[in-house]
């Protein structure tokens, strides 16, 4: 991504806006402060705001950049997933985390370990899958978050553990990715801003990622919380598409 300025009363609270709007921690981004900041007299005059310069660090960036899950087709199993190796001990008990928590909640399902380089991904198959999933995702996200916790409870040699149900998470982002698209269109039509959301930091990432290259389109994240929205800005110029 494209260097990014953010401001707010300190450089602590310009970072912490940073994270928000980009959705990762601070240890994601590249931070040069262009000014520090000040209260003024008496903290009511003349004071000014801090002032950063934000990017995604090289990795991070990659990460982000590559929405769609590449489904490996190498399915795996507890007979080779070997011991010695760290990959294999911590999908191993992602697994058996996974299927312990849907068992308790008396869930008939399978899980399956879908070997990757980084990510460990857990594909779920059986019934009820509309229920795993939840509104917009939000049961995978859940469970996927219980998971990562308990299997990466030690910073060494962590493992992104990733839980998806039939293809849910891929068909998502296409649909997202879809909508970002159409909306933009829409707003370079009427040339007004369009309100897309509310949506979680990872969905907001989709929608600036995949408007982040039209010349003529900037998107910025609006609200707080759950309630924060993507607002798709058509750029002043004359130069808009014929529609």
């Amino acid at each position: 991504m494209e260097p990014k300025e953010y401001h707010a009363k300190t450089v602590d609270l310009a970072i912490r806006k940073a994270c928000e709007d980009l959705g990762v921690t601070s240890k994601d981004l590249e931070i040069n402060v262009i000014t520090n900041g000040y209260r003024g007299i008496f903290g009511l005059v003349g004071g000014k705001d801090a002032r950063i310069l934000v990017s995604l660090k090289m990795a991070q960036q990659e990460n982000r950049e590559s929405l769609i899950f590449k489904r490996p087709t190498s399915m795996l199993n507890e007979e080779s997933l070997p011991s010695e190796n760290s990959y294999g001990v911590k999908a191993l008990k992602a697994k058996e985390t996974l299927e312990e928590i849907l068992n308790k909640a008396s869930f008939s399902v399978s899980v399956q370990v879908i070997k990757d380089e980084e990510t460990i991904l857990l594909d779920i198959n059986g019934d009820n899958e509309g229920l795993l999933i939840g509104k917009n995702g939000q049961t995978l996200d859940a469970l996927q978050f219980i998971v990562n916790k308990i299997v990466n409870r030690f910073p060494e040699d962590r493992k992104r553990v990733v839980i998806d149900a039939s293809g849910y998470r891929e068909k998502h982002i296409h649909s997202l990715t879809e909508m970002a698209l159409r909306m933009g269109k829409k707003a370079k039509k009427i040339r007004k801003p369009v309100i897309m959301g509310p949506m979680n930091p990872h969905d907001r990432r989709i929608v600036h990622i995949t408007l982040k290259n039209d010349t003529q389109l900037t998107t910025k994240s609006h609200g707080e919380g759950t309630i924060r929205k993507i607002i798709i800005y058509p750029k002043k110029s004359t130069n808009f598409e014929q529609p």
